[in-house]
């Protein structure tokens, strides 16, 4: 097959235009190829509607896996039958005006796995009944995805054989849209991703359903998206998923009162798991091992990343949970946690670009017993947590604050204060004996004192890796 010529393994059954500088040995190979049913599956849509029918006849009666450009408009209506067609689709994407081509002749499909729908985003891109109809008559279905068209959550077809599920942007619900996908989801056991953004009402809506939860009990992956926190909250109380799924939650916009959003977001965050046989659940919360905080971009939110075990993050492995909330101060967004999630065990912290934590806030992490290592990453403040780290306010024979803390890690910081470096030393000089660090990396730091690196070597094992340009100073 590597002998091909390159124009058959880019477009099976298509000669290429000049036969006569390849090998003639090939050319009945080549021939038989075109002849294959599977060799013209998977169809193309070019500016000569004939051809595409040619590939819908030469492929029949194969499974087709079809994807209709978003910009394709013209020459579609001149394609015979295409929604008949359609009904041999193992995969088929669809923009919404295609709609109006292959309905009402696509009716159900005892071939279709995959059905995308995708919109502009305009009001009048509504997804009919007949389609909805047709998925319902489509046995096999098991993936889903919706974006940017209008569709009530209360018309929602429950698919019982669904393992993906994904709705971006449905238009403007009602106040029961969260309560007409709970009785969707229901019907839905199979369903192992689940993916929704910006799909709830803008207001908070009631958290309390009559009867039981949606139990998603092979659910792997849930990431949900929306301006506020408070339809997040009332969704979350409403299922249970394994605590081994991992869960994303981002809220893009802002709550008028986020601190009371969080208290009533927090509690149904931590109840969505209720799986307490898991080794990283205990009394169905999520175990925390390793937090990573970071500031976005807007400077308005703060991303939280969760890890039950503190290697799986210096690996680089994805977090359990990612919460993407309104930023709020972190005694605050302590407590809450705590109350949440089981943190007895938190052994990594890591604070990422532009999060700037002050002394009081540091004062409240330094009671983490359990708090192994703390990394600083980009433009962090390093300033507050080195007065919180040597803090007087705790008498001997107490422990110092941090007292758990063992390793510190600097992460392409730069260095503006040439005081910083200093203070380090002296933060690191001044712990008992029996809570020295035992461990010092910076990696590729800018503005760094070369005279103070050799002190810190004396103390405590430094693993520096240099800068390519200005790394000591």
């Amino acid at each position: 097959m590597r002998h091909l010529p390159r124009g058959c393994l880019l477009l099976p059954g298509a000669l290429p235009p000049r036969l006569d500088s390849h090998p003639k040995s090939l050319l009945p190979l080549v021939k038989c190829l075109a002849l294959l049913p599977n060799s013209w599956t998977r169809i193309a849509f070019t500016n000569n509607p004939a051809f595409t029918e040619l590939m819908l006849l030469r492929s029949s009666p194969a499974p087709l896996n079809m994807w209709i450009p978003d910009r394709w408009k013209h020459n579609l209506n001149e394609i015979r039958n295409l929604g008949l067609q359609c009904r041999r689709c193992h995969t088929l994407s669809v923009p919404h005006f295609a709609l109006f081509t292959i309905l009402p002749q696509f009716n159900g499909s005892t071939t279709l796995k995959f059905f995308k729908l995708s919109g502009t985003g305009g009001d009048l891109e509504v997804v009919p009944r007949d389609l909805i109809q047709s998925l319902l008559r489509c046995p096999v279905l098991t993936h889903l995805e919706i974006s940017d068209c209008v569709l009530s959550m209360e018309k929602f077809p429950a698919i019982p054989t669904l393992k993906t599920l994904k709705l971006v942007s449905l238009g403007k619900q009602k106040r029961g849209s969260i309560k007409a996908l709970h009785k969707a989801l229901s019907s839905m056991p199979e369903l192992e991703v689940l993916e929704l953004k910006k799909v709830f009402h803008m207001h908070p809506q009631p958290s309390t359903i009559l009867g039981p939860r949606a139990v998603l009990a092979r659910l792997k992956d849930l990431k949900v998206t929306n301006y506020t926190i408070g339809p997040i909250s009332a969704f979350l109380s409403l299922i249970t998923i394994p605590s081994t799924a991992i869960i994303a939650v981002d809220v893009s916009g802002h709550d008028v009162n986020k601190e009371q959003a969080l208290l009533e977001f927090m509690p149904a965050l931590g109840t969505v798991c209720d799986d307490t046989r898991s080794s990283i659940c205990t009394a169905g919360a999520l175990k925390v091992a390793a937090i990573r905080l970071e500031r976005l971009a807007s400077g308005t939110s703060i991303r939280i990343c969760f890890w039950a075990d503190a290697t799986s993050m210096e690996d680089g492995e994805q977090p359990e949970m990612v919460l993407a909330i309104p930023s709020v101060p972190i005694p605050f967004l302590q407590a809450k946690l705590q109350g949440a999630f089981w943190m007895t065990d938190i052994r990594w912290l890591s604070v990422d670009d532009w999060v700037k934590v002050d002394q009081a806030e540091w004062t409240s992490l330094a009671s983490l017993a359990t708090l192994v290592k703390i990394t600083f990453s980009g433009d962090t403040s390093i300033h507050a947590f080195l007065l919180a780290m040597t803090s007087q306010d705790v008498p001997l024979p107490n422990p110092p604050p941090f007292p758990a803390l063992r390793e510190l890690a600097f992460d392409y910081v730069r260095f503006n204060d040439p005081s910083i470096p200093d203070r380090i030393l002296d933060a690191i000089k001044a712990r008992p004996m029996a809570y020295r660090l035992t461990k010092l990396r910076i990696k590729r730091p800018q503005k760094f004192r070369v005279d103070i690196l050799q002190r810190l070597r004396e103390l405590v094992d430094v693993d520096w890796e240099e800068s390519p340009i200005n790394g000591i100073c």
